[in-house]
Formats: C-alpha cells, structure tokens, sequence
C-alpha cells in the first residue's frame, strides 16, 4: 500500500503544532482523539486510562488507548501494539513547526520526539 507522503507530513505538522508539555498533555489528547475518530476509527474503540491518578507526578491526562480488532487474514491472530508518548520535550516547548520539505536536504537534523512524531503520523 502506497504511503500518502502529502498527507502523513499534514498531519505531523498538525500534531507537532498542538502544544503538550510532559503533564500537559490533555490538548494533544484531544487533537490526537479528533483525528483517529476522522480516519474512521470508532469512538468506543478510544479512550484514556487513568494512569495519571496513579503517578506521583501530577499531569492532565492518561494514555490514550486504541483497541482495533484484526482484519481479514489478521482476525484471529495475536494483538500487535504501538506504543509512543504525546508529550513535548520541555526543551522544544513554544517551537514552531516547519515543513521539513522546505528545509535544506544538506542540513544536519537532530534526532528527537519528533521522528517518533512522524511514524505515528503515517498511520
């Protein structure tokens, strides 16, 4: 199956612009949730556990959990599951997405949350 490249970059820079810092999640959550429920996903196959009221560190939101059955050859096998977080490293918190195409192919690029960012993106 061909990968959309236009789509899968449109949607890591919406991602990427959603502010959430480690505890504050919530908004990213949210804009994660709205776009899952516009690829179709069902609203009861989503939710949030409450991790969050179990941790001495004090934060918005648990994780966002999705549960997909199988499809065709894949219906009776074992649950494959990704995992990855929603937060902003403090560090890059207030940074402004760019469009990596836009940017020079020479230029030296940091590894950072953002490469997790952009596979979760290409759903």
């Amino acid at each position: 199956m061909p990968v959309d490249t236009k789509a899968a970059t449109d949607r890591l820079m919406r991602f990427l612009s959603v502010e959430g810092i480690t505890g504050q999640e919530a908004a990213i959550g949210r804009e994660l949730t709205a776009a899952l429920k516009q690829a179709g996903v069902p609203a009861k196959a989503i939710r949030l556990d409450d991790a969050n009221s179990r941790i001495p560190v004090p934060t918005e939101t648990g994780n966002l959990i999705v549960d997909l059955p199988g499809r065709g050859a894949l219906h009776n096998q074992p649950r494959i599951m990704f995992m990855t977080h929603m937060d902003t490293v403090p560090l890059c918190a207030g940074a402004k997405p760019r469009n990596p195409a836009a940017r020079s192919s020479t230029r030296r690029r940091p590894r950072s949350a953002a490469t997790i960012a952009a596979a979760a993106a290409c759903w």
